[in-house]
């Protein structure tokens, strides 16, 4: 009794393993290699300090695929993990007077997750934690501060031609200057590169 057992779950593994290796060569394969760089323009709307204000600036991100969670025969769900930086300049307060210029900066990592498929969309999103720097100018009782941040919200990548495809994305973006989180928002868009 117990050598039929052995046999018939060696069967079982043995035509598990050949169903798996069959159905893997059926699966869809990605258009494009596990590092992406995407640069492009971002509008920030902050809310801090009793102040509110507006920036003009870059974004920069840098991709890289670790692993995919779900694959399927025309898509796959890939996680990537992201570092991004973004600047912010121009931008002038309101709500309290003197009004003044602030500029920004924030600098961040997290998981980065996409849908990828055959189509030219593809749906991403992405939870990032770091830090976000604010400076004002002509005052000293703002001056410059750094607190905890943490940025998260999607996209999509639309593919225009190679490796190049157009981003168009919107974030919240959650800071900890005092002693409660600010609601902000930053909304951008770009090329992205992979490689």
């Amino acid at each position: 009794m117990r050598k039929m057992l052995v046999v018939c779950f060696g069967m079982l593994l043995l035509s598990l393993t050949l169903s798996v290796s069959s159905a893997h060569a059926q699966i869809w394969a990605p258009d494009h290699s596990p590092i992406q760089i995407g640069i492009g323009y971002q509008y920030s709307l902050y809310n801090v300090f009793g102040r509110t204000f507006n920036n003009n600036g870059e974004n920069v991100t840098f991709s890289y695929h670790i692993l995919d969670p779900l694959t399927g025969n025309t898509s796959r769900i890939t996680a990537a993990l992201e570092g991004s930086v973004a600047s912010g300049f121009g931008g002038q307060t309101s709500g309290a007077l003197p009004s003044l210029h602030a500029s920004s900066v924030f600098l961040g990592g997290g998981p980065h997750l996409t849908l990828e498929s055959n189509s030219r969309f593809e749906p991403w999103v992405h939870v990032l934690v770091g830090l976000d720097h604010l400076r004002f100018t002509q005052t000293a009782t703002l001056g410059s501060a750094n607190a905890f941040a943490f940025l998260g919200g999607g996209g999509v990548d639309i593919k225009l031609t190679g490796p190049v495809s157009l981003r168009v994305q919107a974030d919240y973006l959650g800071t900890h200057f005092t002693s409660w989180i600010q609601s902000n928002y930053s909304f951008g868009t770009g090329l992205v590169f992979n490689f």
